[in-house]
């Protein structure tokens, strides 16, 4: 869970370089107890994936012959696997759907009988095929409907399914995909990394929700995917999979010439406002620069905030640090400026593998007060390369953070995701406070959509 928000001034650095704590999130799906009659329960177990395991994903069942009103959940563990309570065996077929709260995508399967049902692109499209109908629909209606698939039109879906991807050049071998074992890593689960990396990058199709119908009105895979790459989109030439943060590290960002003016769409207690977000960047001696951001709400009831980041950068080691932030709020009894001093400077390290986390412990001094001196603690967790969808910019490839921040007795959690590639904060979230996401721009002087 995430922890109760309190504010910290080092938040305000999250749309800056990625400086925003850690989600504490639950795997233990174990606990027996199921619907039904128990001699005969057994649980219904499996990898969420879309390549990139679905980690905290909500899985919920359906089952066709359950007449009661229990909704059937577990949640995914980092592996993407879970496992449910116990189901009946009277009670089966089943529809399965998992939500990934990552990418905001769902996907849907059905388990026959109990035991292994995996949930994946793969699976959510042998029900297209299979069904003649959108997933969506398919398991929204799973019991006014029946479960509409025999073991024919199963059969006959994986086989459609199988020919399609094996003409886009992806190793799946007949394999079912609701019953394949696989790991995140080998062959058959990079192999659905480079199939949605294919869709990703078809033109005019607009993303894997658009597919769907495709599929279900009888189009076939080879005719509506232009490509799949020939390796997973963070695989190196060695296959294995490069979950670096410093794939989203960007040095043009941290440089005299980066000038930016991005819009965000900012959600909080208070409701929905857009705001308009400039940088600019002056070099100083040696690796140090000022990094000016100007925030400017559309809504002109609302402050303008200014601040000036004075961070020394590491360029190939790939860290930032900060030693000061100057903020200046507009309003209109005057202005108002504070400057913060970090010590230790407050690093943040772009070098780090999936999992790897970066930890400070600085004081924070108030207009050089040593009053006003307190210890602050932060964490912060490169968690892997994932696939959000983002308004306006659809599907993005993005690195994963997760953020802790404590001290005098407050502490604030959330999670940011850093465009890959280019180094732009694209979402921000605070647990129970503020969201933060990109809608456009431009960057470096280019509409920010041309970057992803």
């Amino acid at each position: 869970m995430f922890g109760k928000k309190k504010p910290f001034l080092v938040s305000s650095l999250s749309m800056v370089i990625g400086v925003t704590g850690c989600i504490d999130s639950s795997s233990d799906n174990n606990e027996p107890g199921g619907p039904g009659d128990e001699t005969s329960n057994q649980a219904i177990t499996g990898t969420a994936a879309q390549g990139a395991p679905l980690r905290d994903a909500t899985v919920t069942v359906r089952c066709v012959n359950d007449d009661t009103d229990e909704t059937l959940t577990a949640v995914t563990n980092d592996a993407g696997v879970f496992k449910t309570d116990d189901v009946a065996e009277s009670y089966f077929p089943c529809g399965l759907k998992a939500d990934d709260p990552d990418s905001e995508q769902t996907f849907y399967s059905f388990a026959q009988e109990p035991g292994q049902a995996n949930i994946t692109p793969y699976t959510d499209m042998v029900i297209a095929v299979g069904a003649s109908k959108d997933p969506v629909q398919w398991f929204e209606n799973l019991k006014r409907d029946g479960f509409v698939m025999d073991q024919a039109r199963i059969d006959n879906a994986m086989k459609v399914l199988n020919e399609g991807l094996k003409a886009l050049g992806l190793p799946v071998d007949g394999k079912n995909p609701m019953k394949t074992e696989f790991e995140i890593g080998d062959d058959y689960d990079l192999s659905m990394d480079r199939f949605m990396a294919g869709v990703s990058s078809t033109s005019n199709l607009g993303g894997y929700e658009a597919l769907r119908p495709l599929l279900k009105d009888g189009n076939v895979l080879e005719g509506v995917i232009d490509n799949v790459p020939e390796q997973a989109p963070d695989q190196d030439d060695n296959n294995d999979t490069a979950q670096g943060y410093a794939q989203c590290w960007n040095e043009d960002y941290f440089r005299s010439a980066h000038t930016s003016e991005l819009e965000f769409e900012v959600t909080n207690d208070s409701g929905t406002y857009t705001n308009t977000v400039k940088r600019s960047v002056e070099e100083r001696s040696g690796n140090e620069i000022a990094m000016t951001i100007d925030t400017v709400p559309k809504d002109s009831t609302r402050a303008r905030v200014k601040q000036t980041h004075i961070l020394n950068i590491n360029y190939s080691g790939k860290k930032t640090n900060l030693k000061q932030l100057t903020t200046t709020t507009f309003t209109d009894q005057g202005d108002i400026t504070t400057t913060y001093d970090y010590d230790p400077a407050f690093t943040e390290d772009l070098s780090k593998d999936s999992g790897e986390s970066t930890t400070n412990t600085y004081t924070q001094t108030l207009d050089g007060d040593p009053d006003s001196a307190f210890e602050v603690n932060t964490e912060y967790t490169f968690t892997g390369v994932r696939t959000i969808s983002i308004e306006g910019l659809g599907e993005i490839e993005a690195c994963r953070v997760e953020k802790e921040i404590s001290g005098e007795n407050s502490n604030t959690s959330g999670v940011f995701w850093v465009g890959k590639g280019n180094g732009i904060v694209v979402r921000d979230e605070v647990e129970g406070g503020t969201t933060e996401e990109l809608r456009g721009g431009t960057f470096i002087g280019e509409d920010v959509a041309n970057v992803f």
